[in-house]
């Protein structure tokens, strides 16, 4: 883990947020971000397959010998502004190869070009087409950062339209306020990506205009957490988005859910889905492999 957390402290001297993310150029770092993902190695043994269909932009990583019948969708982070289905493609054919499950990685509307609720419509429209495809199968969803967000407020819709929702979900550092309500102050706060103040200048690009204590938005404000699926979280003890995973865990508890959170010292924000090249990372992705098997 040390390795990778020296990498990723390079690599966030390029591509940060602080309160003036606002004014990065963003199809820079897109490229930057997508170069570094590329070098980031395809598990051997499973197949990558593009999807450019009405309701599922992507790929699909389909292990060579399937052990399942239920799935797996990873969504990709990058604050909704960066980050792509392509550069995912090695956590998400770690996640296929461990799992024996088909893998579905999703693109979807980023920030500024595309603002809320965009990015979010993307995801529903795809999961509800996975549904059909796979009607006889459990469906699983993980993500980082903003991905982790995003799986959290899709489920928020699926309970709220009575929709099939995920049989679990798996979050990595999501966020769940962007009301400002969370304290996300902490001494030990030592985030290389994320920065006070980010927040505030990601929302002046994906969401201006909307009500931020909205639960699509801020699904800390959710009302019916007692109808989720089981949820396991991982988080880095030093990230600024801290306090977000343990408002969530809490509110998971409160609620009867069955909820696991993984915090680590020493790491980064998603640090997760850094798979089989550090042992940390590796033993929870296994270990969310195991639960998806119990399941």
């Amino acid at each position: 883990m040390k390795m990778c957390v020296e990498s990723n402290r390079k690599t966030a001297k390029l591509i940060s947020f602080d309160e003036t993310a606002d004014q990065k150029n963003w199809k820079l770092v897109r490229w930057i971000v997508g170069l570094s993902y590329a070098l980031v190695p395809k598990t051997k043994g499973v197949k990558i397959t593009k999807l450019n269909e009405e309701n599922i932009k992507g790929y699909l990583c389909t292990p060579e010998n399937v052990q399942s019948k239920d799935v797996l969708i990873c969504i990709h982070g990058g604050g909704m502004l960066f980050g792509s289905a392509r550069g995912s493609l090695g956590f998400s054919s770690d996640m296929a190869g461990k799992s024996g499950m088909k893998t579905y990685v999703l693109d979807y509307a980023l920030a500024p070009e595309h603002k809320y609720p965009e990015g979010i419509n993307d995801v529903y429209k795809a999961y509800l087409q996975i549904m059909a495809d796979n009607p006889d199968s459990k469906i699983f969803v993980t993500g980082e950062s903003a991905g982790a967000y995003l799986s959290i407020v899709l489920t928020c819709l699926c309970i709220k339209n009575g929709i099939r929702k995920p049989a679990a979900i798996f979050p990595h550092s999501p966020v769940i306020d962007f009301s400002g309500t969370l304290d996300r102050s902490y001494p030990e706060m030592d985030d290389t990506v994320l920065k006070e103040g980010s927040l505030k200048a990601i929302h002046k690009l994906y969401c201006p205009d909307y009500n931020t204590k909205d639960y699509r938005l801020s699904p800390m404000f959710f009302d019916r957490y007692d109808q989720f699926p089981p949820v396991i979280i991982t988080v880095s003890g030093n990230e600024y988005l801290r306090k977000d995973s343990e408002k969530l865990y809490e509110l998971l508890e409160e609620n009867g859910i069955k909820t696991t959170m993984y915090l680590y010292h020493n790491t980064y924000h998603g640090f997760a889905i850094t798979g089989t090249m550090a042992e940390e990372s590796n033993e929870i992705l296994e270990d969310i492999v195991a639960f998806m098997k119990q399941i």
